[in-house]
């Protein structure tokens, strides 16, 4: 992966046909091998849906247990959705019981986030490189001697990913799900509800046909 490229988990969550595939390997490479040539080596569609549907999930879980402890007006319906979702969480993390009240319900999903995401790091290897190797120095600026960048060595792309991804979540980078399509999305300001103006804009117009239908009962 290009040092320097942001962006490749949120790429890779949003793959969901077979169509989003040949985009996204012209832009990062294939999963495993990493090339981005015709003459490389396909990968099944299966492999693609569910590496992407495992990103999304986690994303999902992360934005809903950030809505639950925000104490926000989406926390009830997080906190709801996050019940939904005990019972498969409950077998993944192999836990006897159900959990006994909200508190242990958001901590029971952000411990399946963090063992899911630590699952995809198993084979990523943490080292270290001189900053003017990279360019770049712990400020963003041309790297000089002396200073030194933590970096990682995944096997694969996916690696890179998972890597990307738990960088995010340690950070704590405020996401949020659409709630006209559904995605998961980077908040980029504190009064953001939609993942685009599209998405806004679709939501406004039908709530004024619901209000107009209102009227005219």
């Amino acid at each position: 992966m290009p040092v320097g490229q942001r962006g490749l988990f949120w790429d890779l969550q949003a793959i969901h046909a077979p169509a989003d595939v040949p985009p996204f390997v012209a832009k990062w490479g294939l999963l495993r091998s990493g090339h981005r040539d015709d003459a490389a080596r396909p990968e099944p569609w299966s492999d693609w849906e569910a590496t992407a549907q495992r990103f999304r999930l986690i994303l999902s879980l992360n934005a809903r247990v950030q809505q639950a402890v925000g104490g926000g007006d989406d926390a009830g319906e997080a906190l709801q959705q996050l019940d939904g979702l005990a019972d498969a969480m409950t077998t993944g993390l192999g836990a006897e019981r159900r959990p006994a009240d909200d508190t242990e319900l958001v901590q029971q999903a952000t411990g399946f986030v963090a063992r899911a995401v630590d699952l995809g790091l198993e084979d990523v290897r943490t080292g270290l490189a001189a900053a003017f190797e990279w360019g770049l120095g712990s400020d963003g600026a041309p790297g000089n001697a002396g200073t030194y960048v933590l970096t990682a060595h995944p096997a694969d792309l996916v690696g890179h990913a998972y890597h990307e991804l738990a960088l995010h979540l340690a950070n704590r980078v405020p996401t949020r799900i659409c709630p006209e399509c559904g995605i998961v999305f980077p908040v980029g300001h504190r009064r953001q509800k939609y993942c685009t103006e599209e998405c806004g804009a679709r939501a406004r117009y039908r709530r004024w046909q619901e209000r107009q239908k209102e009227t005219e009962r």
